[in-house]
């Protein structure tokens, strides 16, 4: 799973670590950075790499209210795993 995070109200697209993880049963995965800009600010946050099944997504960030979101099915493709990209609208709190 890959994840990039925007403010709700003005859809800017948030740079900078955020934190969360992810989730199915016992596995857990935190968050850790997956992509850059053109400006080396981090873009892109992923987790679950590798790894089918069906997760929920917890993320946290400073100024806005905590994200979830259940039901997130991940399957392989042939014999390479798949993942889904997720453009998350955070809202400040």
């Amino acid at each position: 799973m890959r994840a990039r995070f925007f403010d709700g109200p003005s859809n800017a697209l948030l740079t900078g670590p955020t934190a969360g993880e992810l989730q199915e049963g016992a596995y857990r995965d935190s968050l850790r950075v997956d992509g850059y800009n053109g400006d080396g600010l981090v873009t892109t946050m992923a987790a679950g790499q590798g790894r089918t099944g069906t997760y929920r997504l917890t993320a946290k960030r400073a100024g806005y209210r905590e994200y979830t979101q259940s039901g997130l099915k991940v399957q392989s493709e042939g014999c390479l795993f798949g993942t889904i990209s997720l453009e998350v609208q955070l809202q400040p709190e």
